[in-house]
C-alpha cells in the first residue's frame, strides 16, 4: 500500500508517494529526487537524516509503516558533505550520491540553458567563470536529457571561445561511446559544421587538434544523411582552410609534413559535392608538384597504381562531359598522374578497366575537350607500352581515327613501337588485321602528309604491307604507289624516313609485279 507523505526541505515543502514496506534510506532517496524535479530553479540537495513532526532523528534502516502514518510531515536534514555512516550500507550512500550527482547535472545544464539565453547575461562573462568546464562535463554525460541540453549550451557559446570549442570538439569525436540515438552524432556534427564554417581561426585550431582523421573514422559509423552530409562539408572546409594556408616547401630538408593526409582527400573526392572535388583535387595537384610531397604522402599508402586506378574509377562512375566542374577536376586527375609518372615509373597505369577508361577519352567517339583527350593520350603512351593487351587494340585503332592531332601521334608512336616488339605475336596479329580494313588502311595513309605523324606511320604502314590484301589496296584502291616515291625523294625526311620509305615502295613493287605475271598467264 501507498501513503502521502509532506515533506518539508528548509522553506520549501512538497508532496511524495512512497510505499509502506519502503526503507527510510530509500524514502530519502526519493525525497531527493522529488525536491530536484520540483523545485529545477535551485540546486539539488543530499538528505542526510529526516525527522518527525516531534523532532526525532529516524533510523534510515527502519521500515515506514513502523514509524510514519499517512499524511504525516517529515523534515529533511540537509547536509552539503555527502551521506555516509555506519548505521546505512555504504553501497546504498553511494546509490544516493549518484543519483544526487544525476541531479546537479541536470540542475547545472538547466542553469546554463537559462542563462545563456538571458539577455542579460553577457556570455564572455559566463564563460569567464568556467561555464565551459562545466559545459565539458556535462558534454559526456550519458542522460540524453542532460545531453540534448548540453549540446544546445554548446551552439550558444563555441564561436565566443574558438579554442576550448575544438578542443571540446575533438574530445566528443574521440570518445567510443556515442549514443545510439541518431540525434546525438548527427546534432553535433552538424555544430561542428557551424562552428568550422563561422570563422578561419575556428579551421585553424580543428586542423591543430587534428580532428580530420576522427571524422574520417566515423564515416562508417553515422546513421542519417544529415550527418555524412556534415562530415563531407567540414572535411571540406578544412581542406579549403589548409589549400589556403600552405606555403611551398623551400628546400628537401625541410621536413613539414603535406597539409593533409592523402586518405582524406580520397573520400572527399568519392563526394559528389562540387566544393569537395575541387578543393580536394587542388590539393592533390600541391602534393604532386614535387617527388618531396609525394613521398611524404604516400608514405603508408600500398602504391600509386591502386590511388590512381581508383581516381579514375571516381571519375567513370560519376563524372559527366556537361559538367563543368567534373571536366576541370578530370583534368587535375590526369595532370597529377603525368606529373608522379615523371619521377616515380611505378606509378604507371596498369589495371585493364583503367586504361581502358584512357582509352574511351582518346578514342574518335570521344566527347572529351580536347585537352582532357591529349592528357589521356599522353599516360596512354607509358601505360600500352609497359601492360597494353590484345584487348586494347580496338582502343588504339580508335585513338588513331581521333582528329586531334596529339591524340594521334600518340597512338602512331605506340602502334609503330608495339609492332616492332616481338613479346607479344598475338597482339601484334590483331593490330595488323585491324588496320588492313579499308576505312583504317586510308586514314593510315592521310596521316603520311603529316609530317609529325610521317616517320613513325611508314614504320607502321612497313609491317601492314606484308599483308598481300593491304599492298592490293593501297596500289588498286588507293592507287597512291606516288606518295611513296615522293616521300622517298623529300629531302625534310631523314635517313631513316627515306630508308622506311624505299621498303615500302618494295612491298608495294611485289605486288605490282605479281599483278603483272597474273595478267600474263590470264
Amino acid at each position: 500500500m501507498r501513503i502521502l507523505l509532506y515533506v518539508h526541505v528548509a522553506a520549501d515543502h512538497y508532496v511524495i508517494s512512497c510505499d509502506e514496506s519502503a526503507t527510510l534510506a530509500s524514502l530519502m532517496g526519493m525525497a531527493e529526487a522529488a525536491y530536484a524535479s520540483v523545485f529545477r530553479a535551485k540546486p539539488p540537495v543530499s538528505i542526510r537524516a529526516i525527522t518527525n513532526a516531534s523532532g526525532c532523528f529516524l533510523p534510515p534502516a527502519l521500515v515506514v509503516a513502523q514509524v510514519l502514518t499517512p499524511e504525516e510531515h517529515i523534515y529533511a536534514v540537509v547536509d552539503n558533505e555527502p551521506a555516509y555512516n555506519d548505521t546505512e550500507p555504504p553501497l546504498d550512500a553511494f546509490k544516493r550520491a549518484v543519483a544526487s550527482w544525476s541531479q546537479w547535472q541536470l540542475y547545472m545544464v538547466q542553469l546554463l540553458c537559462t542563462m545563456t539565453q538571458d539577455p542579460v547575461v553577457a556570455i564572455p562573462d559566463l564563460l569567464a567563470c568556467g561555464a565551459f568546464k562545466v559545459l565539458g562535463s556535462l558534454l559526456f554525460s550519458s542522460d540524453m536529457q542532460i545531453l540534448r541540453l548540453a549540446l544546445q549550451v554548446l551552439e550558444r557559446c563555441m564561436s565566443v571561445d574558438c579554442l576550448s570549442a575544438a578542443r571540446l570538439f575533438t574530445q566528443l569525436l574521440a570518445t567510443k561511446r556515442l549514443p545510439d540515438d541518431p540525434f546525438v552524432p548527427t546534432t553535433l556534427l552538424r555544430l561542428l559544421h557551424t562552428f568550422c564554417a563561422e570563422s578561419r581561426e575556428a579551421q585553424t585550431l580543428l586542423l591543430e587538434e587534428g580532428i580530420s582523421s576522427r571524422l574520417l573514422a566515423l564515416v562508417d559509423s553515422v546513421k542519417t544523411p544529415e550527418a555524412a552530409h556534415a562530415i563531407d562539408a567540414t572535411l571540406c572546409l578544412l581542406q579549403d582552410s589548409a589549400l589556403l594556408g600552405r606555403r611551398p616547401r623551400s628546400s628537401r630538408s625541410n621536413q613539414s609534413s603535406p597539409p593533409m593526409a592523402l586518405q582524406e582527400i580520397m573520400y572527399l573526392l568519392h563526394s559528389k559535392q562540387p566544393k569537395s572535388l575541387d578543393v580536394a583535387s587542388k590539393q592533390l595537384l600541391l602534393l604532386a608538384a614535387t617527388e618531396d610531397d609525394w613521398a611524404a604522402a604516400m608514405a603508408g599508402s600500398s602504391s600509386e597504381r591502386a590511388i590512381f586506378t581508383e581516381l579514375l574509377h571516381v571519375a567513370g562512375s560519376s563524372f559527366r562531359t556537361t559538367h563543368t566542374v567534373h571536366m576541370v577536376v578530370l583534368g587535375r586527375f590526369l595532370c597529377v598522374m603525368q606529373s608522379v609518372a615523371g619521377f616515380s615509373p611505378s606509378a604507371v597505369l596498369s589495371d585493364p578497366g583503367a586504361i581502358d577508361y584512357l582509352l574511351s577519352l582518346a578514342s574518335a567517339s570521344s566527347t572529351y575537350p580536347s585537352e582532357i583527350q591529349a592528357q589521356a593520350a599522353q599516360l596512354l603512351r607509358l601505360s600500352l607500352m609497359q601492360f597494353g593487351e590484345s584487348r586494347h587494340c580496338n582502343g588504339l585503332v580508335a585513338m588513331l581515327c581521333n582528329t586531334t592531332p596529339t591524340v594521334r601521334d600518340v597512338a602512331t608512336d605506340v602502334i609503330a613501337l608495339l609492332l616492332e616488339r616481338d613479346e607479344s605475336p598475338g597482339m601484334k596479329e590483331l593490330l595488323v588485321h585491324r588496320l588492313m580494313q579499308e576505312d583504317i588502311l586510308a586514314i593510315c595513309i592521310d596521316m603520311l602528309y603529316a609530317p609529325s605523324q610521317r616517320r613513325h606511320m611508314l614504320s607502321v604502314l612497313n609491317v601492314v604491307l606484308q599483308e598481300g590484301d593491304a599492298r592490293d589496296r593501297v596500289v588498286d584502291r588507293f592507287q597512291c604507289v606516288s606518295l611513296f616515291v615522293s616521300l622517298l625523294v623529300d629531302a625534310s625526311l631523314d635517313v631513316d624516313g627515306q630508308r622506311l620509305a624505299a621498303k615500302a615502295l618494295a612491298k608495294l613493287a611485289l605486288s605490282t609485279y605479281q599483278h603483272i605475271n597474273i595478267a600474263k598467264v590470264s
